[in-house]
């Protein structure tokens, strides 16, 4: 009799048991289209929109999950990338409660981007201190490094500076000749004028520079 009632209910346990793992994983697809949402968003630059988006996203999954954490990250940047006064306060208690993050990286790299667009260089190095660069895209690792050569330019830092403008000043990049002249610049206060004149001479016809250049290359020459 027993042997009979197993038999019985054995198919309706299956029936329940796939009912259950197809509700799971319906409800895990439309979270991450959700989050494929909210990351279309970013990319297009609606950073309000995205705010709104991960917060949605983070009424429907645990606090502890990986999915709740990633939301945290993207809200964290978006309220930096919109100039919210609470964007550089959430990057931190991000940074903070998710060492361990994938995004960490990322959330070094935009809060160091953040201070360093608010001229608060010093901190911004310490910040730029924290990235991987090899975890970086291309792009964001020339970004790194020209705002590394900036900050530490400002800080007079020249050395660190140099080697920063240096390492991306002939690269095929938006920041490359703005490298070229900081470069150029800082060799022209070290008193290295033959470096000077080659980083100057590479910016000739730049209506950028066209009205300073002649005045540390006039300089260069009566000095040599």
């Amino acid at each position: 009799m027993r042997t009979i009632q197993i038999l019985i209910f054995l198919p309706l346990f299956i029936l329940i048991h796939f009912q259950l793992k197809a509700q799971k994983t319906a409800f895990f697809e439309d979270v991450q289209k959700e989050i494929n949402m909210g990351k279309e968003l970013f990319e297009q630059g609606k950073y309000n929109a995205v705010f709104r988006q991960f917060e949605k996203i983070q009424t429907q999954v645990s606090e502890k999950s990986e999915v709740y954490s990633e939301a945290e990250y993207f809200k964290s940047v978006s309220a930096l990338k919109a100039g919210h006064a609470s964007g550089s306060k959430m990057m931190n208690k991000f940074i903070s409660d998710y060492p361990e993050s994938p995004y960490i990286n990322g959330a070094w790299f935009n809060l160091g981007t953040h201070q360093f667009d608010k001229r608060q260089y010093a901190i911004a190095l310490r910040s730029f201190g924290q990235v991987d660069r090899d975890d970086l895209s291309e792009n964001d690792r020339i970004q790194l490094q020209y705002q590394t050569g900036y900050a530490n330019l400002t800080e007079e830092n020249l050395d660190q500076a140099a080697a920063e403008f240096y390492a991306i000043k002939d690269a095929n990049h938006f920041y490359s000749r703005p490298a070229t002249y900081y470069w150029a610049h800082v060799m022209y206060l070290q008193e290295k004028y033959e470096s000077a004149l080659q980083g100057f001479s590479k910016l000739n016809g730049d209506p950028s520079y066209s009205k300073v250049i002649p005045l540390y290359v006039s300089h260069i020459y009566y000095k040599l």
